[in-house]
């Protein structure tokens, strides 16, 4: 690993071997993790994250766990509800939980992204992430989870739709786009690609694929760089020490947002843990391709 990045297989390590003197001991720890949706089974469970808690508190810090409402139909969609998700799911006995609902507005790139305060205003945060894909950005890490994480419901709805497509006078019917889209969202309509918006999560898959230009995302950029900026959105403004731990078990098909995030596609790999998330997130990518001997994001995903 990097000079700034470390590997562990096992996480109780994470601790003493890297935590230790990197969080400013009169504040207490803000932990961002995404909780997982109801029911499923592989997103990340309390026992996962036990040891680096136990051992924060162990060291005097007091912890709080803390996530975004999400904007889509979900229990996880109000403050209210996600607090209950989160405790049926059992982190309460690791700390105080706190569903992040206060926004304070960062411009990137000539976007306007509504930030979580807490994440802006705390001094120690630890990023946990479980690693799997994505319909979406094709791989989940450390930049997603800030990238809509971190943000408002209007601000996750800003980026999906920006990503969404728009078609012109190109399109010649090929049916590329259609073959693509993970969602069923695309057909074909005398010869032309008609666009089912209820449907469209604003990937931009076929925007990045049509052979003709004959698709556009309605921002001008595709989805995967609106999500970079909503990320970087909440990692420049933020005044603390950052810290991240990506969790490379369990890597699923799709995101811990599904009761049902699909099979396994890799095999589990261990905890990575630094400091920058642009680098945390390519070494993961990498150890991950290494082991499988494939791409294995880009075979699932085709990004």
């Amino acid at each position: 690993m990097g000079s700034n990045l470390y590997k562990f297989n096992d996480i109780s390590l994470v601790g003493d071997k890297y935590l230790r003197d990197k969080f400013d001991k009169s504040q207490p720890v803000l932990i961002k993790i995404h909780f997982g949706e109801s029911d499923n089974n592989s997103a990340l469970f309390p026992k996962d994250i036990l040891p680096v808690t136990a051992w924060l508190k162990s060291e005097g810090f007091d912890i709080i766990l803390s996530d975004t409402p999400v904007a889509y139909p979900s229990k996880r969609n109000t403050v209210e509800g996600y607090e209950k998700v989160a405790m049926d799911r059992g982190y309460g006995e690791l700390g105080q939980i706190k569903i992040v609902d206060d926004y304070l507005p960062v411009e990137i790139a000539g976007n306007t992204y509504e930030v979580g305060r807490d994440y802006i205003e705390s001094k120690n945060v630890l990023v946990i992430t479980h690693v799997k894909g994505d319909s979406c950005s094709g791989f989940c890490g450390a930049i997603k989870n800030w990238g809509m994480g971190g943000l408002s419901k209007d601000s996750k709805n800003f980026i999906h739709d920006g990503g969404s497509p728009l078609v012109n006078e190109e399109c010649i019917g090929c049916g590329i786009c259609s073959s693509l889209c993970p969602e069923d969202a695309i057909s074909l309509d005398s010869g032309v690609a008609v666009i089912d918006y209820d449907k469209c999560l604003g990937c931009s898959l076929c925007v990045m694929n049509c052979p003709y230009g004959a698709m556009e995302s309605k921002s001008g950029v595709y989805f995967d760089e609106l999500l970079a900026q909503g990320a970087a959105a909440v990692i420049n403004s933020m005044k603390g020490t950052q810290i991240y731990i990506n969790i490379i078990n369990r890597v699923t098909n799709n995101c811990d947002c599904y009761v049902n995030s699909g099979d396994i596609i890799a095999d589990d790999v261990g905890v990575l843990v630094g400091d920058n998330p642009v680098a945390i997130d390519y070494a993961t990518v990498d150890l991950i391709n290494e082991k499988s001997g494939s791409s294995i994001f880009e075979d699932t995903h085709s990004k």
